[in-house]
């Protein structure tokens, strides 16, 4: 029967076998690249969501200039909500 030991003799486990150390580093490098792209996904979103925010609201400032014009009605000044 073989036992192993650690650096100060006490009884231990025996080291990994290469399979077992090989399915660790892809599970580990699986896990880190899926958070990682799911960080990426996020801020992602989070960026278009400002920038459709900001796009639609600028477009509403300017409509509310130009729609007047179109439709031959008086300008409405816009008050200070825009």
């Amino acid at each position: 029967m073989r036992i192993w030991v650690d650096d100060a003799g006490a009884a231990t486990r025996a080291p990994r076998s290469t399979a077992e150390g090989q399915f660790a580093a892809v599970a580990g490098g699986t896990l880190v690249a899926g958070t990682l792209s799911l960080a990426a996904a996020g801020a992602v979103r989070l960026r278009l969501r400002r920038t459709e925010t900001r796009t639609l609201g600028d477009w509403e400032r300017e409509w509310a200039l130009v729609e007047p014009l179109w439709t031959h009605r008086g300008r409405i000044e816009p008050g200070p909500e825009l």
